[in-house]
């Protein structure tokens, strides 16, 4: 169970913050925020991460984790799909030259919902499972004749469950503060 007492003692700051009306001083709500934010450092959210993985990728999943991805994991995830014989070379060059694995937005990254994914529904999460690679590669290829198809067929849908520590969640404050 949380220790609930520093979000019930900062409860009338955060309402006044949130509700606009603003009777408390802008650094009692710096103090709550730190107060809360220090009380939920030791907890985590589940999260659900929706992509599409072959059977190697899951059974590598659960022995080592997941692993922030970039350009040279999608590269090295490419190759093992050319060796297992389940991408052509060529299709696979194409595959590397073409994506968005080192995005700021991507590389370094994993995207989670915080929330069940059937929520979403087909409108809101069905892309994540149409083609292997993940938004950075099926961006660039899921209109694309012949790699589209191939990255179709490769891999299944997957939901991976992960407890993620809120400590490791980026705030949008400066919060701990150094």
């Amino acid at each position: 169970m949380i220790a609930i007492a520093p979000i019930l003692g900062n409860h009338d700051v955060l309402l006044d913050w949130e509700s606009g009306i603003h009777q408390y001083p802008a650094s009692a709500f710096d103090r709550a925020i730190i107060d809360v934010g220090e009380t939920l450092t030791n907890y985590s959210i589940r999260g659900w991460h929706c992509t599409r993985l072959t059977d190697t990728e899951v059974a590598s999943i659960l022995a080592d984790g997941m692993h922030l991805p970039n350009l040279e994991i999608l590269r090295q995830r490419i190759n093992t799909l050319v060796a297992a014989g389940l991408l052509s070379p060529d299709v696979a060059e194409r595959l590397k030259t073409r994506n968005q694995a080192d995005q700021s937005s991507r590389a370094g990254k994993l995207w989670f919902c915080f929330f069940a994914p059937k929520l979403a529904g087909e409108h809101g999460i069905g892309r994540f499972f149409r083609h292997w690679g993940g938004e950075a590669l099926y961006n660039s290829h899921e209109a694309d004749s012949v790699t589209s198809p191939v990255i179709r067929t490769i891999g299944a849908p997957r939901v991976v469950a992960a407890d993620i520590p809120l400590l490791l969640c980026p705030a949008r404050l400066d919060w701990p503060p150094m």
